[in-house]
């Protein structure tokens, strides 16, 4: 939305979120009598993608063309890291529920959180190893706030 914003084009992300909205009424009656609660959101999950991709593709004729193949790779790159890093973390959960059980709730705060810890670890690592321009940039600026005097 930023970029329509900087290109001076507010009426493109405002139909956008109108056909959204309604996408999202439809999609939350439908699914959730297909699914139940789970439907709510798996229609937003579904309304999001679809207003990205939206934007996306009016954006692409805007700009007469955007770094498709450059996206692509990082976009692909980025799912297979997700999916090891959320692999990762689901293996860890069920690994911490059979040592320690699944009684108590700081037990299982705890498993979630050493769980959570090693996947976000994952990506993290992962990231900076695909060189994504975007986490080399957050680390630099984490530095730089630790570093200054």
């Amino acid at each position: 939305m930023r970029v329509y914003y900087a290109l001076g084009d507010a009426q493109t992300p405002f139909r956008i979120s109108l056909v959204n909205i309604g996408l999202n009424v439809v999609l939350d009656y439908w699914f959730i009598r297909w699914f139940g609660a789970p439907g709510l959101v798996l229609a937003t999950v579904g309304v999001n993608i679809t207003s990205t991709l939206a934007m996306v593709f009016i954006l692409n004729r805007k700009l007469n063309g955007l770094p498709w193949v450059d996206w692509g790779r990082s976009i692909f790159a980025l799912t297979l890291l997700s999916g090891g890093a959320g692999l990762a973390t689901w293996g860890t959960r069920l690994g911490l529920e059979q040592v320690l059980g699944i009684e108590g709730f700081l037990n299982r705060l705890l498993q979630l959180a050493i769980a959570s810890a090693i996947g976000l670890t994952i990506f993290a690592v992962g990231t900076l190893a695909l060189r994504i321009p975007e986490a080399t940039l957050l680390v630099n600026r984490v530095r730089s706030r630790f570093t200054r005097r």
